[in-house]
């Protein structure tokens, strides 16, 4: 009975899966792809331009669809690729450079500022341009996950580097698979910038690829959220404590003279408050230290509630 039930649900799993492939992939129905992608040229952008300490811009050249097979041929002698092993797909998609990404990444990290003849042969990449591919590999799937973190954590575990693609495998070469073509411009150099993902890879997330691109517009980004916290906590703010004072009319004050005293409120809970930038922020305490004064925060000040009891015309 247990091997028949096991049976059933691999038969209907089988069926599922069959369904999803016979339905294609259609673009426009996953919208929160394109936003992926996007996010993905801007964080690479930003990473390479401070690993190189050059002017380095990338932008979403194409998102189409294809044969695996014919998308890698398409490469064939001219790229250098990198299998990723994706736990939460039980599935695997392919980064890639063209030859030109990493001819264009190795000029500018040794100085080049564009003025060399461009370089057009086609060769294997030299150990130092190999180790350089590698390192650009590490940061590009630092980006390509910090862009699916929107709608899913991701672990990507790299399998291993091809420059013959025939050997690259992310499945049969017959499926279907999305690829998307980032561009690089860096001088007068450009160079490409590829992922692709096979079709079984994004089934599991159709629902969320679905979403209205309209309902992630307050998403946070994570890495922006925390670099905001970080450079907010850094502000330098002017503090200062003012005690409350009675009031004085002009002519009051006009009469006063060099050396006079000038009677103050006792202090009292309430009198003693801390401003930052003109605005009242804390109640405090006063009290004396080593020689100076002192102030402990006792409570935060309510803007509002201070709005309403002036508006009631109520003294702290």
């Amino acid at each position: 009975m247990t091997t028949q039930d096991g049976e059933k649900a691999t038969v209907v799993s089988d069926v599922s899966e069959k369904l999803l492939e016979s339905g294609g992939i259609a673009l426009d129905r996953m919208p929160m792809l394109r936003v992926i992608v996007d996010r993905l040229a801007g964080f690479c952008g930003d990473s390479f331009r401070n690993f190189t300490g050059a002017p380095i811009y990338m932008l979403v050249r194409d998102v189409s669809v294809g044969k695996i097979g014919q998308i890698l041929d398409s490469y064939e002698t001219r790229a250098i690729v990198a299998i990723y092993q994706v736990a939460e797909w039980d599935s695997r998609l392919i980064l890639g450079f063209d030859l030109q990404f990493v001819y264009s990444i190795v000029e500018v990290l040794f100085g080049g500022d564009g003025s060399e003849p461009k370089f057009e042969q086609e060769r294997s990449l030299t150990n130092i341009e190999a180790k350089v591919a590698h390192r650009a590999f590490e940061i590009s799937i630092r980006a390509l996950r910090s862009a699916f973190e929107s709608i899913a954590e991701l672990t990507f575990t790299h399998e291993r580097t091809e420059a013959r693609l025939e050997f690259a495998v992310a499945g049969r070469r017959n499926n279907m698979a999305v690829i998307a073509r980032i561009g690089l411009q860096v001088h007068d150099r450009i160079g490409e910038l590829f992922v692709l993902i096979p079709q079984q890879a994004l089934n599991p997330l159709r629902q969320l690829l679905g979403t209205n691109v309209a309902n992630f517009g307050a998403t946070q980004d994570p890495r922006w959220s925390k670099q905001i916290e970080k450079e907010v906590s850094r502000a330098e703010v002017n503090l200062r404590a003012v005690i409350a004072a009675p009031d004085f009319t002009l002519e009051e004050i006009a009469e006063w003279q060099v050396g006079e005293v000038i009677p103050l409120k006792p202090i009292e809970e309430n009198n003693l408050r801390l401003e930052a930038e003109g605005q009242p922020v804390f109640y405090c305490e006063l009290g004396r230290a080593k020689g100076f004064y002192t102030v402990r925060v006792v409570d935060a000040i309510d803007p509002e509630a201070e709005f309403m009891d002036d508006v009631m015309g109520k003294s702290p």
